[in-house]
């Protein structure tokens, strides 16, 4: 009986296309970034998005739109920022694949929120 024979790099072709799957990140749908000095807590109170995290000093937290609470299509998401262990407090609206910039400190916070394609105000770190 004579079997068909399959070259050597047919047997690639599936392992290089599940690679190519696995290394495709999908796109952020907004980041917050904390440089108050303290940590925050931030949480979406209006929009599509229902996402809350804490932060702490120099971090940042990332809501993707793969986790179907961060998918918030079109529309921008109002984001509640405090401080924790301080009186502090911002309410800021991102848009999509936007970004926000949290400075001042525990007793102060300044909120920014940044277009999509802007970069931070911050260096990376």
């Amino acid at each position: 009986m004579d079997f068909p024979r399959i070259g050597l790099n047919a047997g690639f072709a599936p392992i290089l296309a599940v690679a190519c799957w696995l290394s495709v990140q999908p796109a952020l749908a907004f980041c917050v970034r904390n440089d108050s000095g303290a940590p925050i807590r931030i949480e979406a109170i209006e929009g599509s998005a229902r996402f809350s995290a804490e932060i702490d000093n120099n971090k940042k937290s990332c809501c993707r739109p793969d986790d179907r609470n961060c998918a918030i299509g079109k529309a921008g998401v109002k984001l509640t920022i405090n401080a924790v262990g301080g009186d502090a407090a911002c309410a800021v609206t991102v848009d999509p694949k936007g970004n926000v910039n949290v400075t001042g400190n525990a007793n102060a916070l300044k909120c920014k929120a940044n277009k999509a394609g802007s970069t931070m105000d911050w260096a990376s770190g």
